[in-house]
């Protein structure tokens, strides 16, 4: 970490106040469409045409098949209809690599990519499947530049609409669970986080449209926000897996995901189109309806969409809660609680709207808004599935995402060039109240107001160097403001009631500012034309994070709770990857890259609970006088170390791959290694004797034991902050592989494995939420062409993960660690209002507190863990659908048909139990 010298030769361009910020990039983006608004580089002479057919699979002609053209960053050149012939001509076309689309009802879409040189006449054929599934799709993880997904050094997977609509998923991530090297956490019912190459959270990057989602307040571990996205939205979903920092900045480190939303042009001439969908899914009782209307000239469309959904209490696999508070600290059946899981049930309401105007041939302004809404969401693992508490939500949470854009193909030197202005505002509210102490009910109720205001400015453009080099380069500029309020409510003994009502440090200091500054360039070099490809990238970053005692409230003693800070990191980060092309079936690649992340808002300055316990900001601990302890195998503190300054995470990344593609398989085997430096932890917070009575992070410190560690009201673990590791390697192997068994008969399978190693020690190292295991799927799929049905029997597995870290055995939603301390203040606390203690007896066994302890931790009373290993398994599913007519379809899935019940690594729930879903589809 450094504070930059050169600090003073940006504050003139960061400080410029927001509105007026916006202001001038509306200006500068309608400046640059009158600029090139009737180039003369639409000049025929510098265009090509493309001439094409459309078959079936049986070498008969389609007519009526919409033909797409795409330019740079999805921008639509051109549209056509086959005629009768299957032919279709698409002329004046502006010399760029573009992506051809071709789809016809009752067919899979057909993506493949095509590069058109000045006055060339290109001759293309495309052959419509009904159950291919071999189609190579397109995917574009080197930014602007669109290719085959068998043709890049990275390693991607594309999950398409029809793929989507064929999941059960209450929310996104869940539509990913079936994708080649993604796992899926969850904390809790109405939220989710992939997990890519063992990362999650704020090391893994999301996009909307190639549009920065992550934010400045992206918690450590698995976090919430991409369900905040509506899937029923996307027009696709692409994952790249390895880190993508020279792409797009900070955080890509395991990889990216890029949500890419429907298109709102349509046909030549107007048309309104649209389509309703319906579900059920019994497991937990959740029903929803979404809708979506478009409609589109020549020049202009529009698309408008909304969805609502309610998510009722969820039951689990045999009806059971594996790590239910009541198993983990009284040792009983979570059975008592119910068959159903208590609080997991939530609404959320999403919409969708997008405007385009094509000016020309060569120029298209839209403008895109997503908003999503999360009422009643409660955090399943703080109250019966893990703490005990009864008062722990996020409610509500608010995404609203708006962005502007010019594209144009052709301009100038360039092939293209876009400009993107942004705003990401993302509000994640929440309530709680910790009652397992000598207050219990009570104990103070504390609430939370966050805002994260994201405002974003990019441009890139695109340009070739005759045929050998494609180039993409540009600069992107986010300046986030966040606000933060927190309210402590006390129990007033006069009133009853919680009527004392105290301002406090929030969650995040009121006021505080990130901004980041990134300037990339990338190449796309033939060095041996049909054989040999390089994807070459560089990419410069600053970072600035400022934070003030203003706005902020004052403590007890009059002192600000939050100290004047400010930080600034800069970095320089590439990547290498080669493509070799040893026939038209077989691929080998390799990549070298650079991943980055600069510590956020989180990482500096998050002060409050979380699943962990209750965390202070490492500035609290510097200002304490503290150091920090990590915790061996026999729960002792140990590697003490004095609290430093944190620094950013460091990534390098190499991996070798080969890609196979034939008429009959397809497949891909990947292997990488990993070792990041300087990986941000939590470590237990160890104090001066003698620090009970002081306030910690706004609380009073209640307890502090021998080692020096000390203890809030607000959790029974030791308090905790966050400062930088030693390195870590990640290594792992990736496969996917698809047979097609006979004509209307394919296989499916996909399987990836990671190993985390602390380099120091030689043991896992500390992530949020552990390692995934050895995590796959495979499934069968029948499907003939002509017929309207389809089904699939499939499986979702994963071996035991048996690699806990002390990071993973000290959690409750994993590990499951018990204390006497612990089970007290659950015996006294949660279960009494619970019903399940009475006058100091444990109801349903007649045993005393000491009686619990003792059958629980045994003689000695040490601390032991409910589970020593994350268990695997294997569940049985079957899904299939029918059209009826042309317009309507209906899905049917049947999951976990056993009942079988397991949890996935690192989530605070089980998964479904047996579990019937219907979704209706009408399209109009």
């Amino acid at each position: 970490m450094k504070v930059m010298a050169t600090e003073a030769r940006y504050r003139c361009a960061w400080s410029v106040p927001r509105v007026d910020c916006n202001f001038y990039f509306v200006i500068a983006l309608a400046a640059l469409f009158l600029l090139f608004h009737g180039s003369a580089r639409a000049n025929s002479s510098l265009s090509g045409q493309i001439d094409g057919t459309v078959l079936d699979q049986n070498g008969a002609s389609i007519g009526g098949a919409a033909v797409v053209l795409f330019g740079a960053a999805g921008l639509e050149a051109q549209r056509s209809l086959t005629d009768q012939r299957g032919h279709f001509t698409l002329d004046k076309v502006l010399a760029a690599n573009y992506v051809v689309s071709v789809r016809k009802r009752g067919f899979r879409e057909v993506r493949r990519v095509l590069q058109i040189a000045p006055g060339e006449n290109l001759q293309v054929e495309f052959e419509l499947k009904l159950a291919s599934i071999f189609e190579t799709v397109t995917v574009t993880p080197a930014r602007g530049q669109p290719q085959e997904v068998f043709d890049v050094p990275q390693s991607p997977v594309v999950v398409t609409e029809d793929e989507i609509a064929r999941h059960y998923a209450n929310i996104l991530p869940q539509a990913l669970r079936d994708a080649p090297g993604v796992h899926i956490q969850q904390t809790t019912s109405g939220q989710g986080s992939p997990f890519i190459r063992g990362l999650t959270g704020q090391q893994v990057v999301h996009l909307i449209n190639g549009v920065r989602f992550n934010n400045a307040t992206f918690r450590p571990g698995a976090n919430q926000y991409t369900a905040l996205i509506d899937h029923d939205f996307a027009d696709r979903v692409e994952v790249v897996r390895g880190p993508g920092s020279t792409q797009y900045g900070s955080d890509s480190l395991g990889g990216t995901i890029n949500v890419l939303t429907r298109s709102a042009q349509g046909t030549d001439s107007f048309g309104i189109h649209g389509n309703i969908n319906t579900f059920f899914a019994s497991a937990d009782l959740s029903a929803g309806l979404s809708a979506r209307v478009s409609g589109s000239s020549a020049r202009w469309g529009f698309l408008f969409g909304a969805s609502g959904r309610r998510t009722q209490d969820l039951r689990t696999g045999g009806g059971l809660d594996s790590h239910s508070v009541v198993t983990r600290l009284l040792g009983i059946s979570s059975k008592f609680l119910g068959d159903r899981l208590q609080d997991t049930a939530y609404g959320q309401y999403n919409a969708n709207a997008k405007l385009q105007f094509k000016a020309s041939d060569a120029d298209v302004l839209s403008f895109e808004y997503l908003r999503g809404t999360q009422l009643g969401l409660r955090r399943y693992d703080q109250l019966d599935g893990g703490i005990g508490n009864l008062l722990n939500s996020f409610d509500p949470q608010v995404l609203d995402f708006f962005t502007a854009r010019y594209d144009r193909i052709g301009a100038g030197p360039f092939d293209s060039i876009s400009t993107i202005f942004s705003y990401n505002g993302q509000r994640d509210d929440r309530r709680s109240q910790s009652i397992n102490n000598a207050q219990g009910l009570r104990s103070r109720i504390s609430d939370e107001f966050n805002l994260a205001r994201a405002f974003g400015y990019q441009a890139q453009a695109t340009t070739r160097v005759k045929r050998s080099h494609s180039l993409t380069f540009g600069a992107e500029f986010y300046d986030e403001r966040i606000t933060s309020l927190k309210q402590d409510f006390s129990f007033s003994n006069a009133t009853l009631a919680f009527t004392n009502v105290a301002d406090v440090r929030a969650r995040f200091p009121n006021g505080s500012k990130y901004r980041t500054l990134g300037i990339f360039a990338q190449d796309v070099a033939s060095l041996v034309p049909q054989r040999l490809t390089a994807h070459l990238g560089i990419r410069y970053s600053l970072f600035n994070y400022t934070q003030s005692s203003q706005d902020n409230p004052l403590d007890a003693t009059g002192r600000p709770t939050v100290p004047d800070l400010e930080e600034s990191f800069d970095d320089v980060t590439f990547n290498t990857g080669l493509t070799l092309t040893i026939n038209s079936h077989i691929n080998i690649t390799g990549n070298v890259s650079r991943g980055f992340r600069a510590p956020n808002v989180s990482d500096f300055a998050a002060t409050g609970l979380s699943g962990l316990g209750f965390e202070v900001s490492p500035d609290e601990g510097v200002r304490l006088g503290g150091s920090t302890g990590a915790l061996d195998s026999a729960r002792r503190l140990t590697d003490f170390r004095l609290l430093e300054p944190i620094k950013p995470e460091q990534l390098y990344s190499y991996e070798l791959a080969v890609r196979f593609l034939g008429s009959h398989f397809s497949g891909s085997l990947a292997a990488f290694d990993s070792e990041i430096s300087n990986l941000i932890e939590r470590r237990t917070l160890l104090l001066p004797p003698g620090s009970v009575g002081q306030l910690v992070g706004g609380q009073p410190i209640v307890r502090q034991d021998a080692t020096g560690a000390v203890f809030t009201s607000l959790a029974n673990t030791a308090v905790f902050v966050r400062t930088n590791a030693n390195k870590v390697r990640l290594r792992g192997v990736e496969g996917s592989l698809a047979v097609k068994l006979r004509r209307d008969l394919a296989l499916n399978a996909n399987a990836f494995y990671v190993r985390g190693t602390d380099l120091r020690t030689g043991l896992p190292p500390n992530l949020e939420n552990g390692i995934p295991p050895m995590t796959g799927f495979a499934g069968v799929k029948w499907e003939r062409a002509g017929l309207p049905a389809w089904i699939e029997v499939y499986s979702n597995f994963a071996a035991p993960q048996r690699r806990f870290s002390e990071n993973d055995f000290s959690q409750a939603r994993i590990g499951g660690l018990r204390t006497r301390e612990e089970i007290a203040g659950f015996f006294n606390g949660g279960a009494v209002p619970r019903g399940l203690v009475r006058n100091g007896i444990l109801l349903p066994t007649g045993e005393t507190l000491a009686q619990v302890q003792l059958r629980i931790l045994g003689p000695g009373l040490q601390p032991n863990t409910l589970f020593s290993k994350n268990a695997g398994f294997a569940l049985f599913n079957v899904r299939g659908g029918f059209r009826i007519g042309e317009r309507s379809s209906v899905t049917v899935i049947l999951e976990n048909i056993f009942d079988k019940n397991y949890r996935t690594m690192g989530s605070g729930i089980d998964g479904p139990g047996i579990n019937a879903a219907v979704r209706y589809s009408y399209k109009f």
